[in-house]
């Protein structure tokens, strides 16, 4: 009876991680979506300004 009852708890917490797992994805691909959508709008200035910060970063 023991294993049973651990099998089905094993199912249980599988399941939820599968949905929570789920859930951050589809947070990580919508605040992906709203970047591009944000990257849009600025300007290639600010996409410079972006890539010297990057540099930096990459240098240190």
């Amino acid at each position: 009876m023991l294993p049973r009852t651990a099998y089905v708890l094993l199912q249980l917490m599988n399941e939820q991680m599968v949905f929570m797992g789920g859930r951050m994805a589809g947070v990580v691909v919508g605040l992906w979506r709203r970047d591009i959508m944000v990257w849009k709008v600025r300007t290639a200035v600010s996409l410079e300004d972006y890539m010297s910060v990057m540099n930096v970063i990459f240098t240190i």
